[in-house]
């Protein structure tokens, strides 16, 4: 490949790298706000057979946003700022400096793509067992839905009962007016007690059937919700770390054959387009990291259950080995266990990469 193909190469691999970025924290909020809106305002309720099927798939999801919480937002934050200190040797360091490190920058854009991948294997685990549920959530889908219908003519019928029981305790009323003369008030008495009565139970009919038309709107913002946003949301954020493990695998593919030619040649122009781009990649970078305490936040908000660390530590573990066994590297099965134990006593920090590697900061 030709010096100008492969400029205009890394230029169109760093463009397509930037719009990912850019759109990144969009997915990312989308996931975390629908989540927080199914399950502290979405509250359906009820012990028919629909919402019991629902909210099985519900809270499936909701032990997927407590693994997210805990494993894949710090692992997502982790990707992103290691693109972030790439960008940062460019930014920061003159040509001659940054060319003593591209052994380093080797070592260490290896380890991020591990990490990304390993990121996007667990986001499609996400989605494979979303998949999994997949007949079940339609079945609790098309239920709700008929359950919905059933609710508005099920609301229809009780409020024409409470009309009925109200018109009918009106009656009650005047009968026992007319003839409260002839009986010493107690035809009254006795006609109000009953006239009571029939309130009580009109009162009763109408709650019960606002109670069901709320019901079946929250189950169809509830069903809107899951199928139209939270799912697509997921998606689309794995189709953002496809880009960017594509970026990292190509970087290092790159640097490893300039070291390799070891000459000025073709390190300069990547350096020199590189560097104008560092600062634009750091803004992208800083804008996702900058929505992820929001994005914590409106997950953490989510009602935990006590099996939740249980399920939480068995996914995590399952995932490392499922990944260990298809990329068949043990140390960087260590290396990640590493990490998210130092993520769980809270030990990450961002270095300077003027004074340390990239590599010891992942």
């Amino acid at each position: 490949m030709s010096s100008n193909k492969m400029e205009n190469a890394d230029g169109h691999l760093v463009a397509t790298l930037q719009d990912s970025l850019s759109k990144l924290p969009a997915s990312m909020v989308c996931f975390s706000q629908s989540l927080r809106h199914l399950f502290n305002e979405n509250k359906v309720t009820g012990q028919d057979e629909a919402t019991k099927t629902y909210l099985e798939v519900r809270d499936n999801t909701r032990q997927n946003a407590v693994v997210y919480t805990e494993k894949l937002l710090p692992l997502s934050e982790k990707v992103v700022r290691s693109i972030g200190y790439f960008a940062d040797y460019f930014e920061d360091l003159e040509f001659e400096d940054w060319s003593e490190c591209l052994d380093d920058l080797i070592d260490d854009v290896e380890k991020a793509e591990g990490f990304c991948d390993l990121l996007k294997h667990m986001h499609n685990t996400m989605i494979t067992n979303l998949k999994a549920n997949e007949d079940k959530a339609k079945v609790g889908i098309e239920m709700l839905e008929k359950m919905s219908l059933q609710y508005e003519r099920d609301s229809q019928d009780l409020k024409s009962k409470a009309l009925e029981r109200t018109d009918s305790a009106e009656t009650t009323r005047t009968w026992g007016n007319i003839f409260a003369p002839l009986t010493m008030g107690i035809s009254k008495a006795v006609c109000d007690s009953i006239a009571r009565q029939g309130d009580i139970v009109a009162k009763e009919s109408t709650a019960l059937a606002t109670a069901k038309k709320e019901n079946a709107d929250i189950a169809q913002e509830a069903v809107a919700l899951t199928s139209t946003y939270l799912i697509p949301a997921v998606k689309d954020f794995v189709a953002g770390l496809e880009v960017c493990s594509m970026f990292l695998n190509v970087t290092k593919e790159r640097l490893t054959k300039m070291k390799n030619q070891g000459s000025k040649g073709t390190k300069k122009p990547y350096y020199l387009m590189m560097k104008k781009q560092s600062t634009e990649i750091n803004r992208n970078c800083m804008k996702f990291l900058s929505i992820t305490d929001m994005m914590r936040t409106d997950l953490q908000s989510i009602p935990s259950d006590v099996s939740d660390k249980n399920y939480v530590d068995t996914w995590l573990d399952q995932q490392l080995e499922e990944f260990r066994k298809q990329h068949h590297d043990a140390s960087f099965l260590e290396t990640s266990k590493k990490w998210f134990k130092s993520i769980r006593m809270g030990s990450v920090k961002k270095p300077s990469p003027s004074n340390q590697s990239l590599g010891q900061a992942l």
